[in-house]
């Protein structure tokens, strides 16, 4: 994601009218080196932390499997963040999450290839109470700290 999100800025910026940032990642491990740096105070262990933190506009969940995804999304969702997962499992039991969506009257997308200027991250982003929309992501893979 982090990748994706710095060698699309332009394009993404182009189609969206605005810059996305990564404003946080969360992984339960955030000391194993992943092969690209980011700042270290992005990184944290506490997801929870991250979905009610004010600074983050839309949740990218990235974690895979139902459990714990389908909880931070709901969790999100509830918190009026719009959120963009490529979670299988998660979208087969889709009716609760599109009721906590619609309730919340935010974007819940779908993507098989989330973030990089995906039409979901766009629709998320662009709902992102009119601040520069800003990406969580929530990852099994997160960066390193630099």
């Amino acid at each position: 994601m982090v990748r994706v999100l710095r060698e699309n800025a332009a394009g993404i910026k182009a189609r969206l009218g605005a810059s996305l940032r990564l404003a946080r990642i969360a992984d339960l491990d955030i000391k194993t080196n992943r092969g690209i740096k980011v700042p270290r105070e992005l990184l944290t262990t506490d997801a929870r932390a991250l979905i009610h933190d004010p600074s983050v506009d839309v949740v990218v969940e990235l974690i895979g499997g139902l459990e714990p995804a389908r909880t931070f999304q709901l969790e999100a969702l509830k918190a009026g963040k719009p959120v963009v997962t490529p979670t299988r499992p998660c979208c087969r039991r889709m009716r609760r999450t599109r009721g906590r969506a619609e309730k919340a009257g935010v974007v819940l997308g779908f993507e098989a290839s989330v973030g990089g200027g995906s039409r979901s991250s766009a629709r998320c982003a662009r709902a992102g109470r009119g601040r520069q929309p800003r990406v969580y992501g929530s990852s099994t893979a997160p960066a390193t700290s630099s």
